[in-house]
């Protein structure tokens, strides 16, 4: 089974602004500041997408800064393009749905995940095969009602401490 290629963050934005600047869409082409297709950039970035094959060097130019004046000394700064497999990668990246969720860390009382683990099971033997520790948090979450927490039951060492 192929492995989907994957990117991290600062990939699909610099992958981003070179199709930007491939197709002359940058606020620096539409001011007029910035002349023909690409982008310059350096470092380790733009080379793993380079040895991915999603852009290529097109040549050397002046480098500008962010408001359109050259940089001093520095004209033959790298001048990267997207290619087609660079425009294809974003383009299935861009279908992915994004992820309604996060992988977090919290601390819990030991009792406490016990106590979660024997609701899982009771939920499974009900029937309800998917029961996790995580469901049964995001349907307490769902009925709390926030006039009714005090300060014991957020202070107090675990939930099932009281009932010992």
């Amino acid at each position: 089974m192929k492995r989907e290629p994957t990117f991290s963050q600062r990939q699909l934005y610099l992958l981003r602004q070179l199709v930007l600047a491939t197709d002359e869409k940058t606020p620096l082409h539409r001011s007029g500041d910035a002349h023909g297709p690409g982008l310059v950039s350096r470092g380790a970035t733009i080379n793993s997408l380079v040895k991915r094959g999603l852009a290529k060097l097109e040549g050397y130019g002046m480098e500008v800064d962010g408001d359109g004046f050259a940089v001093t000394g520095n004209d033959d700064a790298p001048v990267y393009v997207v290619t087609d497999a660079g425009r294809a990668a974003l383009a299935k990246e861009n279908a992915k749905p994004a992820l309604n969720y996060k992988v977090i860390c919290i601390s819990m009382y030991v009792d406490d995940l016990y106590a979660l683990d024997r609701m899982v099971e009771k939920l499974k033997g009900r029937g309800i095969q998917k029961a996790s520790r995580s469901g049964i948090i995001r349907a307490a979450l769902a009925q709390l009602d926030l006039e009714k927490v005090d300060r014991d039951a957020i202070e107090r060492e675990s939930v099932t401490a009281e009932a010992s």
